[in-house]
């Protein structure tokens, strides 16, 4: 079969690898967790404002306008079936597949371009279909229940709320003092903000009423 010959192994590996992230992520959903957020909140705290190459390409792809995780799937999806489309094409013109590693190359090329491409897309799409959604900055003040994790100082945990049109958001939060611990089932109020995707919170100074 076409896909399962030696020169398509790279961009089958690609493919494999986006449907391995879409299971991992949706277990993660099931538990109350997501990947989304690990990704890019660890980028935020080893990648943003570096000089490396990584970090510039990462940038020149618009990272900072499209999730990580989301670009990460882009790309793969797209080297993958780039690869395959254009192997495709060299079997029927000259009868025989072109060996992975040349292949791989200008498929390489390709995709980034493509990728740059679709990311400008999507970063004009998405603001359009959440009008509606508040910004990180409005999270603080928001209450929260812990889903995952136990939450320590630098030792976050996964919680969990619901904005006011009716969106859930999860977010990676960690008690300001080092006595106070968070466990799954405890309401938390969210008061600052440390990175992209951590923040940090008190426990419910209200039980009585929330």
């Amino acid at each position: 079969m076409f896909f399962f010959i030696p020169e398509n192994i790279i961009f089958l590996v690609s493919f494999f690898l986006v449907v391995a992230i879409g299971l991992i992520e949706l277990l993660a959903m099931i538990f109350g967790m997501s990947l989304f957020i690990h990704a890019d909140d660890f980028l935020s705290s080893h990648i943003d404002g570096g000089d490396s190459l990584f970090a510039q390409g990462l940038d020149w792809l618009n990272r900072g306008k499209v999730p990580f995780l989301i670009l990460l799937v882009l790309f793969l999806s797209c080297f993958s079936l780039s690869g395959f489309v254009i192997q495709w094409l060299v079997v029927v013109l000259v009868k025989s597949p072109f060996p992975s590693a040349v292949i791989a190359v200008p498929v390489l090329i390709f995709t980034v371009f493509l990728v740059k491409r679709c990311t400008l897309f999507i970063a004009k799409v998405i603001p359009q279909h959440e009008s509606s959604a508040i910004s990180e900055g409005e999270f603080i003040g928001c209450m929260a229940i812990i889903t995952g994790g136990e939450g320590r100082v630098n030792s976050p945990a996964q919680c969990r709320f619901v904005d006011k049109y009716n969106q859930t958001h999860y977010l990676l939060v960690q008690p300001e003092s080092a006595d106070e611990v968070f466990n799954p089932g405890d309401k938390v109020l969210i008061t600052t903000r440390v990175s992209s995707s951590v923040f940090i919170a008190v426990h419910n100074p209200w039980p009585a009423h929330l």
